[in-house]
């Protein structure tokens, strides 16, 4: 924000700005554009990538503190800002570094004397939190959930609300590229099936930017399975760029499957979602995950008798488990031993005697 002048009222510091239309906090409570989000929040995202790159922090990075003004995005409000390389008067005292919950960093509550540094992964931690109250009309960051943003931002906002400052993103202008791409994927390809031909010629990451927002724009379990069928070819490509969004992929199938109560499954449906099971339960490393697809498919496929399906994931999971591989799945063996033992009876296999161990 402009500053015009400065002085002292009742011996505090005090500045003269420019005086702006409202908070980004009532911008989002008025109600915002798909566009008008995408453009806020790049905008933020180059003021604070300035402040960084001119040696300060501004911590504490949330809605309130950013004013608008002809449709431009200000940063206000460094009353607790450091600079990265030296010790800083602060305008607001640090007891009061716990007054922005939700937007607040964890490292900050671990009376370490964190909360005097300027680290740039703080400012990063927040502008996720101010991010998601954006994209999810003004739901409060405490309450960070996947069901509030689109599929396609959240893993985004998620690497910037990281426990570890390591595993955030490590400068603004790579949570900038990141957004864009999202923008630019929903806008350059409009389904998976034009990235097929193009697989081999655009590199994983690019693939994985591209083909995730189509993913994740599937709206409801039949698009999802139209939208699977397309996406298994591009996986292991995907993959290999990132295999991490693993969990963003199948915690999307899961909400999908949880909220769409009105799709009639298809048999031959089953045989998709076998192939969900099969590529993405190996992928991640979530148990709680790893469980609950494998669950979601097999019952599935057990309840249509569809023995494709069954086939498939005792082909290809199953009758792979190792002693280390079927650690995860010991209680739901234990607890749904009549699934194996149905799959038994319909597709004429034995079942491993390592799964056996555990009925």
């Amino acid at each position: 924000m402009k500053a015009f002048e400065f002085g002292f009222i009742d011996e505090r510091p005090c500045f003269v700005m420019e005086k702006c239309e409202k908070s980004l906090e009532k911008a989002v409570e008025q109600g915002l554009s798909t566009k008008e989000k995408f453009d806020l929040v790049l905008q933020i995202c180059e003021g604070l990538a300035y402040i960084h790159n001119n040696g300060e922090t501004h911590r504490d990075i949330k809605a309130a503190n950013i004013m608008i003004k002809d449709g431009i995005a200000k940063i206000s409000d460094f009353g607790i800002g450091r600079f990265m390389d030296r010790d800083t008067t602060t305008l607001t005292t640090t007891t009061e570094k716990y007054s922005s919950w939700g937007y607040t960093a964890p490292e900050l509550f671990n009376n370490d004397g964190s909360f005097r540094e300027g680290s740039k992964a703080i400012d990063i931690f927040a502008l996720g939190s101010l991010a998601y109250y954006v994209f999810s009309d003004g739901s409060h960051p405490a309450y960070f959930s996947h069901k509030q943003v689109a599929a396609d931002i959240y893993p985004i906002l998620q690497k910037c609300r990281e426990l570890q400052p390591e595993d955030r993103y490590q400068n603004v202008e790579d949570f900038f590229q990141a957004i864009n791409n999202v923008l630019a994927a929903r806008g350059r390809y409009k389904t998976l099936t034009e990235l097929v031909p193009v697989k081999n010629k655009i590199t994983n990451s690019e693939l994985k930017e591209h083909a995730l927002p189509l993913l994740f724009q599937s709206n409801g379990i039949a698009e999802l399975i139209e939208n699977f069928n397309i996406f298994k070819s591009l996986w292991p490509l995907i993959y290999k760029a990132d295999p991490k969004c693993t969990d963003s992929i199948i915690a999307f199938i899961l909400k999908t499957f949880e909220e769409d109560h009105n799709y009639w499954l298809q048999f031959e449906d089953t045989e998709v979602m076998a192939r969900m099971a099969v590529l993405l339960c190996p992928a991640t490393d979530n148990p709680e995950l790893k469980i609950k697809l494998f669950d979601l498919c097999l019952s599935r496929s057990i309840g249509a008798n569809r023995w494709d399906a069954m086939r498939d994931i005792y082909n290809n999971l199953i009758s792979k488990w190792n002693t280390n591989t079927i650690l995860p799945f010991a209680v739901y063996i234990h607890e749904h031993s009549d699934y194996f033992e149905k799959l038994s009876e319909i597709i004429g296999v034995s079942i491993p005697t390592i799964v056996k161990a555990y009925y």
